[in-house]
């Protein structure tokens, strides 16, 4: 998981080339968020449907793995987040209702319409909302065309249809993989997420409405109250360059599954450090120290100073939070 710090930024086509549902641009505030680095994988979803004896989706010949997970609907997606955050003891985000057909679904092709809830404060997985995925798509709201951070869509940086029929000014044509690639393949943007444009179309939280931008939010909007669609982002392998573009919006029911269609997980930011690695901030006296990256979370911890035979000042931690292991709390 990436941890995206919030700020304010420009939502939208900022350069007058896209739909109109990518229309007025705005202003958005979004708090701080994780989000997955990568789209989750056929090797993360296998091992969900394994443990809850549903059956594997099908992977078209491609490769399971690391490619993608494809062929999940919206519904999928939002019970693998609530599986997810039961395995890693965090508070379930979802109340999922399969008995209660949900009043603010106005498809009449979606034969599932269960009705999903928040549970208000819990911290365990969700998908993101369309705001803080083009958020972090756009490295943290810069103004860029992709996904990657560049303005220009290259076909050896992002899996989309290079062909020439799709040929654009912000376009590089080339090959044409025709399926999915591995989620740790191609590039990044400066956040280290892969994949935010190409390769799959991701779930977002939100309905979608086509009208949402002239009413949205300022503050971390989360779509509108109802609609019969859910939002998909991101363009896929199977799309030209228009579709992959950050600010371009999608949509699909909620119960279809589609081989060009995943998604990625996002979790309320809780005050403590991503996982990553281990990093100290060491000061001359006992106190208070700052450690920047932590795989669980910080409340505080403590530092003293002891000499060595070698001459080096030692550096003790006692680190007070939430989970913390116990390889943690013997220092450094």
């Amino acid at each position: 998981m990436v941890l995206v710090k919030g700020g304010t930024f420009t939502m939208g086509d900022q350069f007058g080339e896209g739909s109109s549902d990518e229309v007025p641009v705005h202003n958005v505030t979004l708090r701080d968020f994780y989000l997955g680095k990568y789209e989750v994988t056929f090797e993360e979803y296998d091992a969900f449907c394994s443990a809850t004896g549903r059956e594997k989706t099908d992977d078209r010949g491609w490769g399971r793995g690391l490619r993608p997970v494809i062929y999940v609907d919206w519904y999928d997606a939002v019970e693998y987040c609530n599986w997810r955050s039961q395995k890693e003891n965090l508070g379930l985000y979802y109340n999922i209702d399969k008995n209660r057909k949900d009043p603010n679904n106005q498809n009449s092709n979606d034969n599932k319409k269960w009705t999903v809830t928040i549970n208000v404060g819990a911290k365990g997985y969700r998908l993101p909302s369309e705001a803080e995925w083009e958020f972090a798509a756009r490295e943290q709201g810069k103004k860029v065309r992709f996904g990657n951070g560049r303005d220009i869509i290259d076909p050896s940086e992002i899996n989309f249809d290079a062909s020439d029929s799709y040929k654009k000014s912000y376009s590089q044509t080339g090959v044409y993989r025709s399926k999915t690639v591995p989620v740790d393949e191609l590039s990044a943007n400066s956040l280290g997420l892969k994949h935010m444009s190409g390769n799959v179309w991701e779930w977002c939280a939100d309905w979608y409405d086509s009208e949402y931008y002239k009413n949205s939010p300022a503050q971390n909007p989360q779509g509108p109250a109802s609609g019969s669609s859910r939002v998909l982002r991101g363009g896929s392998w199977n799309n030209n360059p228009e579709n992959c573009r950050v600010a371009n919006r999608y949509r699909n029911n909620p119960n279809n599954r589609n081989n060009n269609v995943g998604f990625r997980v996002a979790r309320d930011h809780q005050g403590g450090y991503p996982l990553a690695g281990v990093g100290v901030v060491q000061g001359e006296r006992p106190g208070v120290c700052k450690l920047d990256s932590l795989p669980f979370v910080l409340t505080t911890c403590q530092y003293r100073v002891a000499n060595t035979s070698l001459g080096r000042r030692g550096w003790y931690l006692r680190i007070f939070g939430k989970n913390v292991p116990p390889s943690f709390i013997s220092g450094f």
